[in-house]
């Protein structure tokens, strides 16, 4: 029975599974190593995880061998804040992104496209916010 609780039911038991998103700025390795460290040790101190096979590395420098599988490269760009991002990514690119995103989207409210309120709603929910 839960505290304060009048219901014969037991307490539910939640469970949460915090997970750290993180934008660092290092200016060589050295830091980044440092920043990654100090990372980890606040996850260890309070429950959060640094998961780090979806760590990725944004440079424009060249990484050492063992930081190179983690570098975010042209031909497999990444997003951040919602952004797509790469070295040398081409402005087609992105805007492919975004528009691949709008068709997507715009699929979903085919039927309400019909009409000219139609056509707001779609504005105001989908459009509007990305721009």
């Amino acid at each position: 029975m839960c505290p304060g609780s009048v219901s014969p039911r037991p307490c539910p038991i939640w469970h949460f599974k915090a997970v750290l998103e993180e934008q660092l700025y290092a200016a060589d390795e050295e830091c980044l190593h440092r920043q990654l460290a100090l990372v980890q040790s606040f996850c260890d101190k309070s429950g959060f995880r640094l998961n780090v096979d979806k760590t990725q590395i944004l440079t424009f420098a060249p990484l050492s061998p063992a930081l190179a599988s983690m570098s975010v490269t042209s031909e497999a760009p990444t997003k951040s804040l919602g952004i797509l991002v790469a070295p040398n990514l081409s402005p087609m690119a992105r805007f492919n992104y975004v528009f691949e995103w709008f068709v997507s989207r715009l699929s979903l409210w085919l039927y309400k496209a019909r009409t000219y309120a139609g056509k707001v709603a779609i504005l105001h929910s989908i459009c509007l916010p990305v721009l």
